[in-house]
C-alpha cells in the first residue's frame, strides 16, 4: 500500500512538473534535475 502511493505522489509530482515546464517552453529545469539526480546516483552507487 505504501509503494502504491509513493507511486501515485511521484507520477503526479513529475506530470506536473513536466507541464509547467512545457508551458514556458524551456526545460532548463528539467535539465538540472537530470544533472542533480545523475550526481546523486554516481555518487550513491560508486559508478566512478
Amino acid at each position: 500500500m505504501a509503494g502504491s502511493l509513493a507511486a501515485v505522489a511521484t507520477s503526479l509530482f513529475a506530470v506536473v512538473f513536466l507541464s509547467r515546464c512545457f508551458k514556458t517552453r524551456t526545460l532548463y529545469p528539467f535539465a538540472a534535475y537530470c544533472v542533480i539526480v545523475g550526481i546523486a546516483s554516481v555518487v550513491r552507487f560508486g559508478i566512478l
